[in-house]
């Protein structure tokens, strides 16, 4: 498995999906390098690890673990899209790169985040 793909590597910004969406005035953002993921929930910064294994250029499995977060307290519904987020990447284990962004597919059923690239 290698731990980096350039083609994923940079920064997104959580657009839509079937699952967890952005709250008005909040911005969820991933940025993946080197291994290493890290952004914003909607309130707290996070990080955690990342290996991928690329199927072909715009494609492949993925591996998102030890995510980890700063505490603060940004009131329930925040916290709560917070929680479900990151829920939602520690189910991740696939990823595509389509004309529209960032596709990061999760079960429980058939659930997806969209990143657009910033």
């Amino acid at each position: 498995m290698t731990t980096t793909n350039a083609t994923l590597e940079g920064q997104w910004l959580l657009k839509s999906g079937v699952g967890p969406q952005p709250l008005p005035d909040t911005k969820i953002t991933a940025e993946f390098m080197d291994g290493k993921l890290s952004g914003k929930g909607g309130c707290n910064q996070y990080n955690a690890s990342f290996t991928v294994e690329p199927l072909d250029g715009t494609s492949g499995k993925i591996q998102i673990q030890g995510i980890a977060s700063t505490e603060m307290f940004c009131g329930d519904e925040i916290n709560a899209q917070e929680s479900s987020y990151f829920q939602a990447l520690e189910q991740v284990r696939e990823y595509r790169l389509t004309d529209e962004g960032l596709v990061l597919p999760y079960p429980s059923p058939a659930r997806y985040l969209l990143f657009t690239r910033q």
